[in-house]
């Protein structure tokens, strides 16, 4: 009992509730980190190919990052996700496919 009064206390101490969720969190934020770097990196290397960055973000859910538009096409990517967007007005049937839901 002594010993567990004692991880209380250290948990305490780190405002960590039970001992096991501080890992968790800290790998779920790494993830997070490591997943924004990566994107932000191929922005980066997008940009020096003369992609633009969009004033626009991705529409999926939990995508943070702006759209990156091909130098001469309509096409646009999210570096997050890797899905590749068109405006409606530019879909064209032949070059593109409607993704399904």
């Amino acid at each position: 009992d002594a010993m567990r009064a004692r991880q209380r206390h250290r948990d305490a101490e780190r405002g960590d509730g039970d001992g096991g969720d501080e890992s968790d969190d800290e790998a779920s934020v790494a993830q997070r980190n490591a997943a924004r770097d990566r994107a932000s990196a191929q922005m980066g290397e997008l940009l020096l190919r003369g992609w633009k960055m969009l004033d626009r973000h991705c529409p999926k859910r939990g995508c943070v990052v702006p759209l990156m538009q091909k130098p001469n096409g309509p096409e646009m990517l999210c570096t997050q996700c890797g899905t590749t967007f068109v405006n409606e007005d530019d879909f064209d049937a032949p070059r593109h496919r409607v993704a399904d839901g």
